[in-house]
């Protein structure tokens, strides 16, 4: 009977069937290791992006001037997230929520800055941008014009009827980021 039961064991069937159930296990057990909520990995939405993410994309943030909206409308569209490094060194999320065409393409934002340690400093904070303002995020709101030198972080620049540039300023570094 001892015999007969080693034998079993040195079947070539059992020793495939066998491998593949330890495969199959090892699988499912290194699946079941990844978190979904991972900090690295990818944001789905303006909620999930945290300083992990954009200091990921730290070398992509360009203090080049961009095209918001021209002719044939809006480049940067309501819902679109840009993420940034101030011209104070804090990274942070805004997210488009609207323009008020009837008022010089108004742009309506919400934003949140991180501290360097990853902490909240300002949390989903709402405002606008009138157009050809300035926008200061270290503490999210309109800037004035006189801030424009050392403070303000873009400028929502209205050129004529139909285009908008968003101008990064003193040294802020942004980037659209994609989902």
């Amino acid at each position: 009977m001892f015999a007969n039961k080693l034998t079993s064991m040195r079947n070539p069937n059992f020793n495939f069937v066998g491998m593949v159930i330890f495969t199959l296990c090892l699988c499912l057990a290194a699946a079941s290791c990844t978190k979904e909520d991972d900090e690295n990995s990818k944001a789905k939405d303006y909620s999930q992006i945290n300083i992990a993410h954009i200091q990921d994309i730290d070398t992509t943030l360009s203090n080049k001037e961009f095209l918001a909206t021209n002719a044939s409308g809006f480049i940067l569209k309501p819902n679109d997230v840009l993420v940034f490094k101030t011209s104070e060194g804090r990274y942070g999320k805004m997210q488009i929520i609207g323009y008020n065409l009837a008022s010089n393409y108004d742009m309506s934002v919400k934003a949140t800055i991180f501290n360097a340690d990853g902490t909240t400093k300002a949390s989903d904070v709402s405002f606008v941008v009138r157009g050809t303002w300035l926008g200061e995020l270290d503490v999210p709101r309109e800037a004035l014009r006189e801030e424009f030198t050392g403070k303000a972080d873009f400028h929502w620049n209205r050129q004529n009827d139909t285009d908008t540039n968003f101008t990064p300023a003193n040294g802020a570094k942004f980037a659209k980021y994609t989902f």
